[in-house]
């Protein structure tokens, strides 16, 4: 039998921006971004069946939670090598799946298991410390996450009309005019934003990731022939209660797919 010879460089470059304990209506969700090549580097395009599953270890070891163990099924669309995908999307994320041992010195260990067409990879990707935000934390730091989606193809390019809120536990966001975040409070905060682009006739896009008036971060990528490609912007932001954050880009951003939306999370370190 042929082995798939599919590979895979995966990244968990934002955990999580929810709290199951804030709301019991409030989804669980881990954002989960990657890169699909072939063995001599190609990027793969088209749609995959990817598996995921959570485990206890880097390899063997039990797939949680145990006794009812999660996982879940996705059909994801590549394009250039690029994917994302949110996982408990089809099937929930318990919270238990983050609570108890096995833990090291650095913390609890939970490793995600990715199966593409039948292929698991390997190793396992360790999925870091603030995915445990999942389980909630005491204190107002811990309700203040937000997580927003732009749905609309080919709009507004500054700032870019995030327009339908997921989650929003302050009514921090602005999805129906500056599309801005303002800080409740004084802090360190997780900011992420994953865009997806298509402009025809352009080969290369730059997102920006402003505070105020003043730009806090930016990120590059080159595009398809079509116009097409992703770009991730992830940064860790000190804000004083009331200081703004939004997100631009030099090209349009689409959002005709589950797929394909481009996301902006804000989460609040305890």
């Amino acid at each position: 039998m042929k082995r798939v010879t599919t590979v895979i460089a995966v990244a968990l470059v934002m955990c999580v921006v929810f709290s199951g304990q804030a709301s019991a209506d409030a989804p669980m969700l881990l954002n989960y971004q990657g890169n699909l090549t072939a063995p001599d580097g190609t990027p793969k395009n088209g749609t995959f069946a990817m598996d995921f599953a959570v485990y206890d270890a880097e390899s063997a070891g039990n797939q949680l939670p145990t006794g009812s163990p999660w996982g879940e099924t996705q059909s994801v669309q590549v394009t250039d090598g690029v994917f994302n995908v949110l996982l408990g999307s089809v099937t929930d994320l318990p919270e238990a799946l983050f609570e108890g041992g096995p833990s090291d010195d650095k913390g609890p260990l939970r490793f995600l298991e990715v199966v593409v067409g039948g292929e698991t990879l390997s190793p396992r990707k360790r999925i870091g410390s603030a995915a445990y935000a999942i389980n909630g934390h005491t204190g107002s730091a811990a309700t203040e996450r937000m997580f927003a989606i732009h749905s609309t193809s080919l709009s507004t390019k500054c700032p870019i009309p995030f327009d339908v809120e997921d989650y929003d536990t302050g009514n921090n966001f602005d999805s129906g005019g500056t599309y801005k975040y303002t800080a409740p409070s004084q802090g360190y905060y997780q900011v992420h934003a994953r865009l997806y682009i298509h402009d025809a006739g352009y080969d290369l896009a730059i997102a920006f990731l402003y505070k105020d008036a003043s730009e806090i971060g930016r990120a590059v990528a080159g595009l398809s022939g079509s116009g097409e490609g992703g770009i991730t912007i992830s940064e860790l932001v000190f804000l004083e209660a009331g200081d703004k954050i939004w997100v631009c880009s030099t090209r349009r951003v689409r959002g005709a797919s589950p797929q394909k939306h481009s996301t902006f999370g804000v989460y609040r370190v305890p």
